[in-house]
């Protein structure tokens, strides 16, 4: 628990640790000055100066000073020099210079290698900068000249504690604090070696007690902040909201807000984290919205919009954002594109693109702004996807970690990365990507849901189910939710509660192919009378009509059989809802079963009815496809699924077949291998998906991976719709496995064929 507590906290105040040397007293420094400025040379008056514009609080003028007095020291006072340098890189780090500051150090160190100050700079930023030898180096020095130093104990305590040795850890920060209670960094470092060793009452009481004893109120909140992030670990919300609050009264600022703010996300208090939100975009109005963006990855665009001013080119990158999940982008891309550069405006077209499965211009622009800017993780994420789209799963797993690599906290990168790792079984990974994210945005509705299906994936259905609810606390009105529960209940086998949650889904989204699937498959673990399915087409056709319920009404009477039932509510499915290609097809697909040799001009007609819908012009393509299957004109068939392919037919039957009819013909394996992919995406529960998977992979050769796909659609033939396809599959396997040499399960397998 310890190591994961600490690793949340060094994020956080990394920043602060970065501007924030300790410093010794000035005093002494001033009256020196002052007892020379008599008979000072000019360079004296202007040292005295700085540091007069260094306690005012003017930091830029200091700093110029500094920098023409300096080398106005004449050489032989080398002692004075140092002391110079130590006050100018103090400065410089108060303004966020740290790497000028370390070369200012290190002259002050050269120059005067006793001055005991430089050497305590050195250490502290060597430490910051995980270079620990050397770090130590000058701690030592510092305590050999100054044992009761207490930051040089703080130091050497830090670098113990990182390597381990927490006994000795222990001692060096306890000292530390007790020379200098008033140091919230040196208390959260032995907070964590307390925590480390499951001394969490200890930890506590050195938080609380630093917090309290320091002055510094900006400083006493990052004690407060640990101390909250500690019982929440600990599982102790209560004393995590008060921590948590006690931050924002020692220090009323966007950080400490924000933190608040995440908290109450986390414990799914929504409204309440909103209205510290609004607070805290208060504090800086001329930034974009905190709470805009929050709601934006909770996927609720349009409340997102209203509380956003477009007042920055983030804040119209945030408009087009939003834009684009509620609606068409374009016009708002129009208004707003001249607020941003070149990289973001290449962004930005390439994902309004694939919004609209432009592959091609989304490639072009995707490739312009990774030209525009090599270190930009937008472009390399935004490239990902374009190579995730054409199904190029390694490029796009690399192009991902690129973007990390430019940017280790880009959301979007881990988030894609941890969905490719779950779909490639690759748990532990995944976890690790999605969970930084869910810790760092605890309103994320997309990586709670990616983390809810980890779990579940993991076999932890109760941690899955305790992230899907409050996702759905995060975004009521989401489908995505629904489905994980629908999922999560099915894994339990609880199959009244999943199919209520499918059902809640498609009212929702009714388009879902995940959510019909899902119920499908609960009915598929059932005994459905005609009774029963004549009650479903009865509700959905009260008002509203439920073109999803017909659809699921349809299909379930063609599975038995009933083709007049199942013609009569696949065509009311489709007076509710022209477009609906996957009940076109299963349409088409019942007549030509019973014989109907003008089933494929009833599709047509649908397709002109339908406007000439380019959607349902693909399922025209799979239908033509299908026939030629049948006839076994097999050339005709590849030819229309690929044009079915090509024009966007999103169920993934044309994939699926078409990946089907390359690796009978023992051609373009790596393209059905790609198309194979994509029919799974589509449909992830679909047996013939992995059957062809799993037929593609023999082809190829590779056969570990052909047994696991053919384990995985045998592991779903649940009912007796798949009783006739069982036989094919498992000669599928017991190839697979007498190809990878397990010729036991092999005739395992070959057995329950027969």
């Amino acid at each position: 628990m310890g190591v994961r507590w600490y690793a949340g906290l060094r994020a956080e105040f990394s920043a602060w640790r970065r501007n924030h040397i300790y410093k010794v007293a000035l005093a002494g420094w001033l009256l020196w000055m002052v007892a020379l400025v008599a008979c000072a040379d000019p360079y004296d008056s202007a040292l005295l100066k700085a540091q007069q514009f260094v306690a005012q609080g003017k930091l830029v003028s200091a700093a110029k000073l500094y920098e023409k007095a300096i080398p106005r020291i004449p050489a032989e006072a080398k002692r004075e020099r140092a002391a110079a340098e130590v006050s100018f890189g103090d400065c410089l780090v108060a303004l966020g210079k740290l790497r000028e500051a370390f070369v200012e150090y290190q002259k002050a160190v050269a120059d005067d290698p006793r001055n005991v100050d430089a050497h305590q700079r050195m250490a502290q930023l060597l430490a910051n900068s995980d270079q620990p030898q050397e770090a130590a180096q000058h701690a030592e020095l510092v305590l050999k000249q100054r044992p009761d130093d207490a930051i040089a104990l703080a130091v050497l305590g830090g670098i113990e504690a990182n390597a381990g040795n927490n006994a000795r850890a222990a001692l060096l920060l306890q000292r530390a604090l007790a020379l200098d209670p008033q140091k919230p960094l040196v208390a959260i470092s032995l907070a964590q070696v307390y925590a480390t060793e499951n001394r969490i009452d200890d930890a506590r009481q050195a938080l609380v007690k630093c917090a309290q004893a320091t002055q510094d109120q900006k400083q006493a909140a990052f004690a407060w902040m640990a101390l909250g992030r500690l019982e929440e670990q600990e599982g102790n919300k209560p004393g995590a909201d008060a921590a948590y609050r006690a931050a924002v009264k020692a220090d009323d600022s966007p950080m400490t807000n924000f933190r608040l703010a995440q908290f109450l996300e986390r414990s799914a208090k929504i409204d309440e984290a909103e209205q510290v939100l609004r607070h805290l975009d208060a504090m800086r109005p001329a930034e974009p919205s905190t709470l805009a963006q929050t709601r934006l990855n909770a996927g609720r665009a349009q409340d997102a919009l209203a509380a956003l001013q477009v007042n920055s080119p983030r804040a119209a990158a945030m408009k087009i954002e939003g834009d684009m999940r509620s609606g068409d982008a374009a016009a708002t891309f129009a208004q707003y594109d001249r607020m941003l550069d070149p990289t973001a405006v290449a962004v930005l077209r390439a994902e309004l693109a694939l919004e609209h499965g432009d592959v091609s211009a989304a490639e072009s622009s995707a490739s312009e702004a990774l030209k525009r800017s090599p270190d930009s993780a937008s472009a390399h994420y935004v490239r990902g996807l374009v190579f995730a789209q054409q199904q190029r799963i390694a490029e796009s797993k690399e192009q991902w970690n690129s973007a990390l690599e430019a940017d280790s906290s880009y959301v979007p990168a881990e988030i894609a990365l941890a969905e490719q790792n779950l779909r490639e079984g690759d748990l532990q990974t995944a976890e690790k990507h999605v969970s930084s994210v869910v810790r760092d945005e605890p309103a994320n509705l997309e990586a709670l849901c990616v983390f809810a299906r980890v779990l579940l994936a993991q076999g932890k259905a109760p941690a899955a189910e305790s992230i899907a609810r409050r996702a759905l606390v995060v975004n009521q009105g989401a489908a995505e939710p629904r489905i994980v529960m629908g999922d999560i209940a099915m894994h339990e086998k609880k199959y009244g509660a999943a199919f209520m949650e499918y059902e809640r889904a498609l009212l929702v989204e009714p388009d879902s192919p995940e959510a019909l699937s899902g119920v499908l498959e609960v009915y598929r673990h059932g005994t459905v009378t005609p009774t029963v399915l004549r009650k479903m087409e009865r509700v959905a056709m009260a008002p509203p009509v439920s073109a999803s319920l017909l659809e699921i009404a349809g299909r379930l009477y063609a599975a038995k059989g009933m083709t007049a039932d199942a013609t009569r509510a696949l065509q009311r499915c489709l007076h509710a809802d022209p477009k609906r290609q996957t009940a076109a097809v299963a349409l088409a697909e019942v007549r030509y079963a019973a014989g109907d040799k003008n089933a494929e001009r009833s599709l047509v007609e649908l397709a002109n009815i339908a406007d000439r819908n380019h959607a349902m012009k693909s399922a025209v393509r799979t239908f033509e496809a299908s026939e030629a299957d049948r006839r076994g004109d097999v050339g005709h068939a590849i030819h229309d699924y690929e044009l079915a392919v090509d024009a966007g037919e999103s169920s993934g039957i044309a994939a699926n077949n078409l990946a089907w009819d390359y690796a009978q013909q023992g051609t373009k394996l790596d393209q059905a291998l790609k198309l194979a992919s994509i029919a799974i995406d589509r449909n992830p529960k679909n047996p013939a998906a992995f059957d062809t998977l799993g037929v593609v992979q023999l082809k190829r050769r590779d056969y570990s991976q052909a047994v696991m796909a053919l384990s995985k659609a045998l592991s779903l033939m649940n009912g007796e719709e798949w009783r006739q396809q069982r036989p094919e599959v498992y000669r599928h396997l017991a190839d697979a496995l007498e190809n990878a040499g397990m010729s036991d399960k092999a005739n395992e397998a070959r057995a329950k064929a027969r």
